[in-house]
């Protein structure tokens, strides 16, 4: 099924096509909750309560072009509003290196960080971005979503959400300085990476 035939289910009262409509944005809402919250207990609480407000407001959207731009939207609102109740979890950015840096001294090298630990920290830096950015870099690497669902969530075409996602990755590499500058190699890796990705979506 697609988001057309399904919002027009919804719209027409059908509870099984509503919870297809929210399954399919939860990876969405979940990440800008999360880029305004920046706890991941809170974040959890606020995205719930996001996905309730939605399923009893989604047959008001107009259209499925609509879809990623209003969930993200919502997602916007309700967790502001979430966090007006509760002590702003901001991550400053110089606790943020610090903390990374402790890290990887206390074990002796990057490469003896226990992986999952490395991930949170590394994700505590990118909270540590200016709110538009976390959430853009949140979308793309954590909740993966692709080149064509950034662009319908911000209005960008391709090359403007290529030129926000590299402005975004230039800041937090800036911050992982600690981990190692990345040399011109790896960012052209990166970059081959990236570029390599977009093709493989492009063809879909």
């Amino acid at each position: 099924m697609d988001e057309k035939e399904m919002l027009k289910r919804a719209k027409d009262g059908d509870l099984a096509a509503v919870e297809w409509l929210l399954k399919s944005y939860c990876g969405l809402v979940t990440a800008v909750v999360h880029s305004i919250c920046c706890d991941v207990a809170l974040s959890r609480s606020a995205a719930r309560l996001c996905m309730v407000k939605a399923g009893g407001e989604v047959r008001k959207v107009k259209s499925e072009d609509e879809l990623p731009r209003w969930f993200a939207s919502l997602a916007r609102r309700e967790a502001e509003k979430f966090m007006k109740q509760h002590s702003p979890r901001e991550v400053p950015p110089g606790l943020a290196m610090e903390e990374l840096r402790e890290e990887i001294t206390t074990a002796g090298s990057v490469e003896k960080v226990e992986p999952k630990r490395l991930d949170e920290l590394v994700v505590r830096c990118v909270l540590a971005l200016p709110q538009p950015k976390r959430e853009l870099l949140l979308l793309r690497y954590v909740y993966t979503s692709s080149y064509g669902e950034i662009g319908r969530i911000y209005g960008w075409d391709r090359y403007e959400v290529d030129e926000k996602l590299a402005e975004a990755r230039r800041d937090l590499w800036k911050m992982l300085e600690v981990l190692g500058k990345p040399s011109e190699p790896q960012k052209k890796e990166e970059e081959k990476k990236e570029k390599g990705e977009k093709k493989e979506e492009e063809k879909k």
